[in-house]
C-alpha cells in the first residue's frame, strides 16, 4: 500500500465513523396533530419548527401526521366511491390536512416541507381558504406547485390523508389529545406536557453522549428575563430605600 493512501484510508474511516455516529443519534419524533387545532398550531410554530431549524434538526427522524381526531368513510357519489372526511375544526381543516399530506408525501426537500408547514400553521384560519398557494411560494416550492394544489383537491390528496388516518386510528392507546408527540415510536404520557411546552430541552434529554451546543442555549424569552432580572432587582431595592 502506498504511504499516500494511508491518510486517505484513515480519513475515509473517520468520515464513515462520524456518519455512523450521526445515524445512531437520530431520534424518531412523530407528531399527531390537526392543521387548524390552536394547540397544534402553537406547538409547531413556537416549539417544533424553531428547534428543527437549528442543528438539532440533524438529530431528528421527523414524521408529521396531520389528521388528529378527524373521521373518514367511503360513500357512493355520482357513480364513484369517494372518501369523505369530517374534521373537528370544519371543512377548511380538511383542506389543510390534505394540502399538508400532499406536501409531506411529494416534496423531497425536508426543509421546504417544514417551511410550508410553518407558514400554514402560522397563517391559516377557518374563516378563510387554506393558504396553500401562499405557503408554497413562501417555502419556494415552485416546480410542482400547481400539481400540489391540484393534489389537495383530488383523490390523491384524499388517499394520502386516509393513510394518515389509518396511522392515527391504529394507535394504542388511542389518541386522546392533539397534538401528541411520540419519541422513537413510543408514547410517554407523563412527558407530554414538557414536550409541548419546552420541546427543545426535552428532546435534548434523548441525545446520548456529548450534546450539541444548541442544547445549552436558553430560549430568547428565558434569556430576556434573565438579563432584565438584575435591573428589576435594583429598581425594587431603590424604591424600598425611599
Amino acid at each position: 500500500m502506498h504511504a499516500a493512501a494511508v491518510p486517505s484510508l484513515l480519513l475515509g474511516l473517520v468520515l464513515a465513523f462520524a456518519s455512523a455516529a450521526t445515524n445512531q443519534q437520530k431520534i424518531g419524533v412523530t407528531v399527531y396533530y390537526e392543521s387548524l387545532c390552536p394547540d397544534s398550531m402553537d406547538f409547531i410554530k413556537n416549539q417544533l419548527y424553531p428547534t428543527y431549524m437549528t442543528d438539532l434538526g440533524a438529530y431528528m427522524n421527523l414524521t408529521l401526521v396531520p389528521f388528529g381526531k378527524a373521521k373518514y368513510h367511503r360513500e357512493d357519489s355520482n357513480g364513484k366511491n369517494e372518501l369523505v372526511f369530517e374534521c373537528r375544526h370544519g371543512s377548511v381543516e380538511c383542506d389543510g390536512d390534505k394540502a399538508q399530506a400532499c406536501v409531506i408525501h411529494e416534496v423531497k426537500d425536508e426543509n421546504a416541507v417544514m417551511k410550508f408547514i410553518q407558514c400554514a400553521m402560522s397563517s391559516a384560519s377557518k374563516s378563510t381558504p387554506y393558504p396553500t398557494d401562499k405557503c408554497l411560494k413562501e417555502a419556494n416550492i415552485t416546480s410542482n406547485a400547481e400539481d400540489l394544489k391540484n393534489c389537495s383537491m383530488s383523490d390523491r390528496g384524499s388517499d394520502y390523508l386516509a393513510e394518515f388516518g389509518a396511522m392515527t386510528t391504529k394507535l394504542s392507546p388511542e389518541l386522546t389529545s392533539v397534538p401528541t408527540v411520540y419519541i422513537n415510536d413510543k408514547l410517554n404520557a407523563s412527558e407530554q406536557a414538557s414536550l409541548l411546552s419546552d420541546f427543545k430541552s426535552t428532546f435534548c434529554n434523548y441525545i446520548q453522549g456529548a450534546k450539541p451546543e444548541e442544547c445549552s442555549k436558553k430560549n430568547s424569552a428565558a434569556s430576556l428575563v434573565s438579563s432584565l432580572l438584575p435591573i428589576f432587582t435594583v429598581l425594587i431595592l431603590t424604591r424600598i430605600s425611599y
